[in-house]
């Protein structure tokens, strides 16, 4: 797992952002109730826009779960399966960029997610991410299996604005 270099990933300017803004949220999905995103952070700090950043990778990969696994909590009664799976990350490397106007937080990271309530979970293998935050908006980009992950504005989704 290579580390994420946040040397080379170019910041546009913020009217490039609100331009290009939509969201990503998940929304539209109706197998379970839905969770809601983290917060942005009120202040963006180091630290609040690190932990954002964890928090977004988890609810993310909570929905990637679901839609590749489904729910841990099977049909009982009749009733469909509800329940978001459990999702374990481990973060291997963390770097962080201060940009004229928002932070870039790069995470590498192993996961798994959550099969059954009886404790089985499925390695998912290791990936990398690239969140840009500022006070107005926020980017996210993944390199996917053993891969660093690209700039937001390149190959990532705006996932608020």
């Amino acid at each position: 797992m290579q580390s994420v270099s946040l040397r080379t990933v170019p910041v546009p300017e913020t009217t490039e952002l609100r331009q290009h803004c939509v969201t990503d949220r998940f929304d539209g999905f109706t197998g379970t109730t839905p969770v809601p995103p983290p917060r942005t952070p009120a202040e963006v700090t180091a630290s609040s826009v690190t932990e954002y950043a964890l928090a977004y990778e988890e609810y993310y990969q909570r929905y990637q779960a679901l839609y590749e696994f489904g729910s841990p909590t099977p049909e009982s009664d009749g009733l469909p399966a509800h329940g978001f799976p459990d999702v374990r990350i481990n973060v291997i490397d963390r770097t962080m960029r201060d940009t004229n106007d928002g932070w870039l937080v790069g995470l590498s990271f192993s996961f798994s997610y959550e099969l059954s309530k009886s404790g089985e979970y499925a390695d998912q293998g290791t990936t990398a991410v690239v969140y840009y935050v500022n006070e107005e908006t926020v980017a996210r980009s993944d390199g996917g299996d053993d891969a660093p992950a690209d700039s937001p504005w390149a190959t990532g989704a705006i996932v608020d604005c």
